[in-house]
C-alpha cells in the first residue's frame, strides 16, 4: 500500500474511535511515554499538542509532566496552519535549539519505525537536524502496517509507542 492509501485507512479509523475510547488509549501512551523520560537526562523536550478533531493520542499529560519539571524546557506546536489544519511551531523552532527528546505525532507506522505523518515533511525536514534527539512516535495500534515504503527524506523514529506495545528500532 502507497503512502497516501495509508493515511486515508488510518484516519477513517481514527474518525471511528469514540471519546472514550481515545481517552483511555491516550492516557495508556501517555503514561509509558513519563515512565520512559523518567529514565533520561533530560534539557529541552519537544512535543506536538494533539488535535482532537482529528483524534490523535493526547498529550497533555505529558506535557503536563514536563513542565512540573522545573528546569526542563518543552516547546509544543500551538497554532493552526491554514494548509492542511496541522499544528506549527509557535514562535521559532530553530536548528540551533538542539533537543533531548522529540515526541511527534504519527498517523502509521511499521515495526522499523518508519512514520507516516500528514505529508507535509515537517516533521522530517525538523527530525533530519536533530540527529541528538531520541525521537519517539505516538500513535494507536492500529496504524501499524506491514512495510512503508521509504523514501531518501524520510527520517525513521527511534520509538513508536502505542497503547499496546513500545516498537524500537532496529540498528
Amino acid at each position: 500500500m502507497d503512502k497516501q492509501s495509508i493515511r486515508l485507512q488510518v484516519l477513517q479509523q481514527r474518525q471511528c474511535m469514540d471519546h472514550q475510547q481515545r481517552v483511555h488509549y491516550s492516557h495508556t501512551i501517555s503514561q509509558t511515554v513519563i515512565r520512559i523520560l523518567t529514565d533520561i537526562p533530560l534539557s529541552r523536550i519537544h512535543c506536538y499538542r494533539a488535535i482532537e478533531a482529528k483524534n490523535e493520542p493526547e498529550t497533555k499529560d505529558i506535557i503536563d509532566y514536563v513542565v512540573q519539571k522545573s528546569k526542563v524546557k518543552i516547546d509544543t506546536f500551538v497554532q493552526l496552519d491554514n494548509w492542511k489544519n496541522i499544528r506549527i511551531p509557535e514562535g521559532n523552532v530553530s536548528s540551533s535549539l538542539k533537543y533531548d527528546v522529540i515526541i511527534v505525532p504519527t498517523l502509521g507506522f511499521d515495526t522499523q519505525c518508519n512514520r507516516i505523518g500528514y505529508g507535509g515533511g515537517f516533521y522530517d525536514r525538523f527530525l533530519a537536524e536533530q540527529s541528538q534527539a531520541l525521537k519517539i512516535g505516538l500513535c494507536f495500534e492500529y496504524g501499524k502496517v506491514a512495510t512503508i515504503r521509504t523514501e531518501s527524506h524520510d527520517i525513521p523514529l527511534d520509538i513508536i509507542i502505542t497503547e499496546r506495545k513500545i516498537y524500537k528500532r532496529k540498528r
